[in-house]
């Protein structure tokens, strides 16, 4: 059989988190050369990050790509061996310096696929209450991206960019591709990869639920996102000290232990004590969510799981967060519209009505499950099936 290669496209650290969302090991063990292209010092030079974890990864070819004739060359090598790109680099949109990567591959002969099986409810927030033409035209300039807000609206054709081959969708509001997607891009019905973790633990024996609340942490003030969005800082003291005062209240008031589901890119090593001394766990938010009673969150994917287990969610957002980036508050007051949650703002901390936090509602939960993580009629295989069989058809020319 011809080597089927393909190559992940990626501008942020390859983790173990990735690896299973990308369905990157499945599809070695189905027979797929893999190799990850990582263009985080090429598309983000000012953003630190840590990639010393490749050294281990021996099993996983990466290229970390750092600069615009490193890239070509491997483009190059990738059209010579009638390689596939998958490019979670993109989506709906992108930027200035993605749209030159995509025109470089269509000059080696490199086609590619879009993931857009993680959407999120960013989109879904209020229109009333975002910000008015003025103040979102002076954050435009404020942040330097007014250049990439051209190129946004600008049809690919005119960059010298082709559309997707083929682009796999999750959620019904996925089906948005964007303008990457065209009418000879080829629709891939699938879910997000939240939905095959969801299945594979409720087959696993479950004890039952515990007095255990969990916070799914995003890092937010140090979070990698706020220095490609040249966001407003968010205050760490202030941030942190107000989260410790609301999980006081709640082990106090509901006696849940508040345990912290870290994100995968955090760094509490070296930052001890921001959470008091309360458990931080890494890489288990789905078995943490499972056994919680209560889930706190601002705007994480994660909150899939709270919704495919009917937890109750409390969204928490500040004048900070707000402040941040425009879209930081939209994707919060997105996910709270989305599960028709109320947000709770860290000013109020000491006021909030614990005992008047809503239940989850089955309702509101399953049409959120249909619009963000699995839509009827998309097949119930898991996730790597469907892609590998996806990959197939693109190799084979179907």
């Amino acid at each position: 059989m011809t080597e089927r290669t393909v190559a992940f496209i990626v501008q942020l650290p390859v983790t173990a988190r990735d690896r299973q969302r990308y369905c990157m090991d499945a599809l070695r063990n189905r027979g797929f050369t893999v190799r990850v292209v990582d263009l985080g010092p090429l598309l983000l030079p000012d953003l630190p990050a840590d990639r010393s974890h490749y050294a281990a990864q021996k099993d996983l070819a990466i290229d970390v790509v750092k600069n615009w004739t490193q890239l070509r060359d491997v483009l190059a090598e990738l059209g010579h061996a009638s390689a596939f790109a998958l490019c979670p680099f993109v989506g709906r949109s992108y930027t200035a310096r993605a749209a030159m990567v995509l025109r470089l591959m269509s000059r080696q002969r490199v086609p590619y696929g879009l993931l857009l099986t993680g959407a999120s409810p960013s989109a879904a927030a209020e229109n009333s209450q975002r910000p008015n033409l003025i103040a979102r035209v002076h954050d435009l300039f404020r942040t330097g991206r007014l250049p990439e807000m051209l190129v946004m609206r600008t049809r690919p054709e005119v960059l010298g960019i082709p559309r997707a081959t083929l682009a796999v969708y999750g959620g019904r509001n996925s089906m948005n591709g964007g303008p990457l997607v065209g009418l000879q891009t080829r629709s891939v019905l699938a879910h997000s990869a939240d939905w095959d973790i969801w299945q594979g633990a409720c087959a696993c024996p479950f004890a039952g639920q515990r007095d255990v609340a969990v916070f799914i942490d995003q890092y937010l003030p140090f979070h990698a996102d706020l220095v490609v969005m040249r966001a407003h800082p968010i205050p760490p003291d202030f941030y942190y000290a107000s989260l410790r005062r609301l999980f006081d209240r709640i082990e106090t008031e509901m006696g849940l232990e508040v345990v912290v589901a870290a994100h995968p890119r955090s760094d509490y090593e070296t930052r001890a004590g921001l959470f008091g001394a309360r458990r931080i766990l890494k890489g288990d938010t789905a078995p943490l969510v499972r056994e919680s009673r209560l889930v706190l969150t601002h705007h994480s994917a994660a909150t899939n799981f709270a919704a495919l287990w009917m937890r109750p969610v409390m969204f928490l957002t500040s004048h900070d967060i707000r402040r941040a980036a425009p879209l930081i508050d939209q994707m919060g007051r997105g996910y709270a519209q989305a599960l028709n949650r109320p947000q709770y703002t860290l000013e109020d901390v000491d006021t909030i009505d614990l005992a008047a936090i809503p239940p989850a509602n089955e309702t509101d939960y399953a049409r959120f499950i249909e619009e963000y993580i699995k839509q009827a009629g998309s097949p119930h295989g898991p996730l790597e099936a469907i892609l590998a069989a996806a990959l197939n058809d693109v190799f084979q020319g179907g």
